[in-house]
């Protein structure tokens, strides 16, 4: 069955022109572009977390897990703040 499912969906593709080729390679550019986003968020993350601790020291698991439940907005205003800050509480993390 995954054969003829698989050549069936080949053969739409060919049959549909560019317009189906362009469906198909824009999907799996959509997918790859969202792990290409979810990949920058994670490592700014961790970024942050590896500044954080070098200024602060150790940060409490609950900072660890706002940080990586934060926007790609918020982690990057936090790592510009974090040059002028003080203490975590400067920063709005607890």
């Amino acid at each position: 069955m995954a054969r003829v499912t698989t050549r069936y969906s080949a053969e739409y593709v060919r049959a549909g022109g560019a317009e189906a080729k362009g469906v198909y390679v824009t999907t799996a550019e959509m997918l790859r572009a969202e792990g290409r986003a979810e990949g920058r968020l994670e490592g700014e993350a961790a970024g942050l977390i590896r500044l954080l601790q070098a200024k602060f020291g150790d940060a409490s698991a609950a900072v660890h897990d706002m940080i990586r439940r934060a926007s790609i907005v918020q982690i990057r205003e936090w790592t510009v703040a974090l040059l002028s800050a003080n203490t975590l509480d400067e920063l709005g993390i607890r």
